[in-house]
């Protein structure tokens, strides 16, 4: 035989001669080395977790957009009539026809914005924006909106809207 092999029984003579110690032995070794392991990785594993997390949460966010109803929705509205009435359902009003009249609905939903944008670059002064049933914009019946390509935001507060 072997030389190691003959080294491998002469050593399993005294393992048989008092099994005990050699289990106690192996399983401090290997609770040890388990500890180690344990210890070295949990770090990575926690690391790995909040990413997974994330990426769960981002993917949830864009499922909801497609479906329409998410935080990335926009409603956007193209204007090339001379009047629109705004929606509640409303996000962004493009507008593209000068002169042109916005009027905003009477009353949303507490903090509902709705921005109103001059996409054709023509403006200054030549769209007016106004709500409906005669109520305000910070305490003004009519809005007219300045400034070549400019936007401008309104907040329902829950009494008027306000320009932001």
């Amino acid at each position: 035989m072997a030389g190691w092999v003959l080294q491998l029984l002469e050593q399993w003579d005294v393992v048989k001669k008092a099994p005990l110690p050699f289990a106690m032995a192996f399983v401090v070794a290997a609770a040890a080395i388990w500890a180690a392991i344990a210890w070295s990785y949990s770090a990575v594993l926690a690391s790995k977790n909040a990413q997974i997390e994330l990426q769960d949460r981002q993917l949830a966010d864009l499922r909801e957009a497609v479906k329409g109803g998410g935080p990335l929705h926009k409603n956007i509205i193209q204007v090339s009539s001379d009047l629109y009435r705004a929606q509640e359902a409303d996000d962004i009003i493009e507008v593209f026809a000068n002169p042109s009249k916005i009027i905003l609905p009477q009353t949303a939903p507490k903090g509902k914005s709705i921005t109103v944008k001059d996409k054709a670059g023509r403006a200054n002064g030549s769209i007016k924006i106004s709500v409906d049933g005669g109520a305000k914009i910070d305490s003004l019946a009519e809005l007219d909106m300045r400034g070549m390509y400019a936007s401008i935001s309104f907040v329902w507060d829950g009494k008027e809207w306000s320009i932001y």
